[in-house]
């Protein structure tokens, strides 16, 4: 049997819940665990916490403040899923950019590592 890959979220980021989750309905949610698949008598496999808790939600939740979500197409990921009624603003799913190093020297091409100052063939800082 083959696992069910959950693409559309990963561990750390910020997204909505979708209507049907009493008090998180709409409400800003960080995703803190993904499962391949549940564990024995449960049907979740991404665990949210709620970025901004509420009194109410200490009682609902405990302390621990983790809710599962049977289906990652019930959590909403982009800005352009924001509507009236939603916690915080369409800016508050935005996740950082996180810029790489080349992997190849700009001035002339060759190989170099993250590690590198300078290019080891023509000496170009980078």
């Amino acid at each position: 049997m083959a696992t069910v890959k959950i693409p559309k979220v990963k561990v750390g980021q910020i997204c909505w819940t979708c209507g049907g989750y009493d008090i998180l309905s709409f409400r800003l949610v960080k995703v803190v665990e993904i499962r391949d698949k549940p564990r024995k008598g449960e049907t979740s496999r991404v665990f949210v916490k709620p970025v901004n808790p509420t009194e109410t939600d200490k009682i609902w939740l405990g302390n621990d403040l983790i809710i599962g979500i049977h289906n990652p197409d019930w959590l909403f990921t982009e800005p352009s899923d924001w509507r009236n009624g939603f916690e915080g603003s369409p800016e508050s799913v935005m996740q950082p950019v996180i810029e790489k190093k080349p992997t190849n020297c700009p001035s002339c091409n060759s190989k170099i590592t993250a590690k590198m100052k300078f290019c080891g063939e023509c000496g170009e800082k980078l």
